[in-house]
């Protein structure tokens, strides 16, 4: 049993960082620009969201327009340093990212949420 569960990590673990680097790579390839997410990420998703700062589990279900708690998922209530980027297929969470704000900032004051058709998406890779 163990042995299935650290090869079921360890693929987990790459297929996520996997996806990760291809999030930041389309970011840095758009510096200073919006980006389309459904031109990196063809997995089944139908909205994403964008959560910044310090969002409370509250705030992040008012944002999605259902009960979720942000929390499960990410420590970002509590932080400054990163954004959090969730994909959604039917109001159920798929995948989450976080973006460090030191590499990639969004542009909106407050979280918010993109169907996947209107899904370009104003994080922006920071310039060094």
């Amino acid at each position: 049993f163990q042995a299935v569960a650290r090869t079921n990590f360890k693929t987990w673990y790459m297929v996520h960082f996997s996806k990760q680097y291809r999030l930041e790579q389309a970011l840095s390839r758009n510096a200073g620009q919006a980006s389309r997410l459904t031109d990196t990420f063809r997995f089944d998703w139908d909205e994403v969201c964008v959560f910044t700062p310090y969002t409370s589990d509250e705030e992040a279900s008012r944002v999605l327009g259902i009960p979720w708690k942000l929390s499960a998922e990410s420590s970002i209530g509590s932080y400054d340093s990163f954004n959090a980027v969730a994909f959604f297929k039917n109001k159920r969470s798929v995948d989450f990212f976080h973006l460090s704000r030191a590499r990639f900032e969004f542009s909106e004051k407050s979280s918010r949420c993109y169907a996947r058709a209107e899904a370009v998406v104003p994080l922006i890779a920071v310039s060094r």
